[in-house]
């Protein structure tokens, strides 16, 4: 009889052995979530939930300036920009566009794709910078903290100031360790009225699709970095963390649908983005889009990103733009015209001559339609403009 228990006993420790065994690794093949650390850069860095406890070792005097520095700068925005700029929106997007919005060169630009397009089911940008680890925020305390939020505050302050990411600025945050585009992400959040639901990070596979990072894909790459600190191995790290997946939805509004926002850092150059590579097969597993450009440092003009803008000219519905989208002979070689607004006199900057040719004299053709906000670059005289390229209709003939 003993025997028999002992025998019974035996087999089911051996079972609930097997079951835990099973357990954690059905848990190290889950996504590893990185919520709470992304909450606690909401509480920080972005400022966006001032009612939630500050982290262990932060303190309110050690925020309390650069959140005010913050509060202002997403004031401003929030009085003076999107006043003049939702309006326009809501009359220009066309209704019954496909809700996946790509936007290339987007360096992880959340809030101006919200206020563009609000009810977006998944908004990806695309461009050079890694969206970054979220649990450094976890380490950074005393001065190391408030020289990562002097950067962060300063360049956000900047790009409310111009409505665009500067490469110059974004060079400044390179070497920071705090996230910088997964927290212009809640930047926009906040500033939109949005509350965070998820955040995860992933890879492309070969094919295309979204592989999530697990537990133990960051415990391998945490290892190889704490083994020796190398550049391969801090590499590494940038590499794991290049790919930020968040999901939100309307603050407040239990019900109300989960929006996906996705950054991907990779080189949109031809070298990079060749057809068979897995973002292009991503790309193309979406279908139809809806597109958005702006700041764009005039790169879809240029022959060396051939790629993006066929794939773009191919799969887009519809694209709003600064000047730095398609030209208006490309557009319309694919079957677009552009509706413009605002002037365009030539490129604020160095850009191929043929394009800014192109786009002045499609200007200049256009009826005069104002714009009173920054959307994008200025022209060459800071003068505001916007693209809209569209499907060619048969009025456009008349």
């Amino acid at each position: 009889m003993i025997r028999t228990l002992l025998a019974r006993s035996g087999a089911l420790t051996g079972a609930l052995l097997a079951a835990t065994v099973l357990s954690s690794a059905a848990r190290a093949a889950e996504p590893q979530d990185f919520t709470a650390d992304a909450r606690a850069l909401a509480r920080v860095v972005a400022c966006s939930d001032l009612a939630a406890p500050l982290p262990d070792g932060v303190t309110a005097r050690e925020v309390g300036y650069h959140c005010r520095a913050i509060a202002l700068a997403m004031k401003k925005y929030k009085t003076r920009w999107l006043p003049k700029a939702l309006p326009f929106f809501a009359e220009v997007v066309p209704k019954g566009l496909p809700d996946v919005v790509v936007y290339p060169f987007g360096g992880a630009d959340l809030t101006n794709a919200l206020a563009v397009f609000p009810d977006a089911r998944e908004i990806t940008t695309i461009s050079l910078e890694y969206s970054g680890d979220p649990r450094t925020i976890r380490e950074l305390r005393g001065q190391r903290l408030a020289h990562s939020l002097k950067l962060t505050r300063d360049f956000i302050a900047k790009l409310i100031a111009v409505n665009h990411n500067r490469t110059i600025d974004l060079d400044a945050l390179v070497d920071d360790p705090v996230p910088a585009p997964l927290v212009f992400a809640l930047v926009g959040l906040a500033i939109h009225d949005r509350e965070l639901v998820s955040v995860r990070y992933f890879r492309l596979d070969a094919a295309g699709a979204v592989q999530y990072l697990t537990a133990e894909d960051i415990a391998k790459i945490d290892e190889m970095v704490m083994s020796g600190r190398s550049n391969k191995a801090l590499a590494a790290r940038n590499e794991a963390f290049a790919n930020v997946e968040v999901s939100f939805r309307r603050r407040g509004v239990p019900d109300a649908p989960i929006q996906v926002f996705r950054h991907i850092r990779e080189n949109l150059a031809d070298d990079h983005l060749t057809l068979e590579s897995p973002l292009m097969r991503h790309l193309l597993a979406k279908g139809r889009v809806t597109a958005m450009t702006k700041a764009a440092s005039y790169l879809l003009w240029r022959t060396p990103f051939a790629n993006i803008r066929d794939w773009l000219l191919a799969n887009m519905a519809w694209m709003i733009s600064d000047s730095t989208g398609p030209t208006p002979t490309d557009a319309a070689a694919a079957g677009f015209t552009q509706d413009v607004w605002g002037s365009f006199a030539g490129a604020m900057f160095s850009a191929p001559h043929s394009g800014a040719k192109d786009m002045a004299a499609h200007f200049a053709a256009q009826p005069s339609r104002d714009i009173s906000f920054f959307f994008g670059y200025p022209d060459v005289n800071n003068q505001p403009h916007l693209v809209v390229t569209r499907p060619k209709r048969a009025s456009d003939e008349e």
